[in-house]
């Protein structure tokens, strides 16, 4: 496949998987890793490396957009700490993915893909999940109508009053 006659279909993927993996917090490796892998016929390891390199500016871009939001309160300690490990995680996992057949890896990321949508899924339909801190986080109270303002001057303050972070 000649990549640079495919330059409109990669910008179209790229958009779909950003704008997908910033409004879920998902990376956009969802999207398009099984993009590269079933439409383009990416093998599944060219098809994960390439999504992760891809992933650095959506990552990176949601983060600052997010971080910069006043009503977001992302703490930079379990940003660094969990990108710290996640570093070393990377490493480990590569070096497992490249160990294993294809199939076997493709077979693993349907199944974590499954088991992740059912249990969000499921998560979904239990009465009181209002009460989660995502869903605090999101301002939504156990009858499901959103929560009365924080308290906090510092977040109910417009962006332009805020301490810069």
């Amino acid at each position: 496949m000649d990549h640079m006659q495919m330059w409109w279909a990669y910008l179209l993927l790229g958009l779909c998987a950003g704008t997908v993996g910033a409004c879920l917090g998902v990376g956009g490796g969802v999207i398009m890793v099984p993009a590269l892998a079933i439409l383009f016929n990416f093998d599944q390891k060219v098809a994960q490396g390439t999504s992760m390199g891809a992933m650095i500016g959506i990552a990176i871009t949601a983060f600052y957009r997010y971080w910069k939001t006043p009503e977001v309160k992302v703490e930079i300690a379990p940003v660094v700490l969990i990108g710290l490990a996640a570093i070393v995680g990377a490493v480990i996992g590569v070096r497992i993915a490249v160990m294993l057949p294809r199939a076997t890896l493709q077979r693993i990321f349907a199944v974590v893909m499954l088991v992740a949508a059912a249990r969000l899924f499921y998560k979904s339909l239990k009465p009181g999940t209002a009460g989660t801190p995502a869903a605090q986080a999101a301002g939504v109270v156990e009858s499901g109508s959103p929560a009365a303002p924080p308290a906090n001057r510092a977040s109910t303050q417009a962006p332009e009053e805020r301490p810069p972070k």
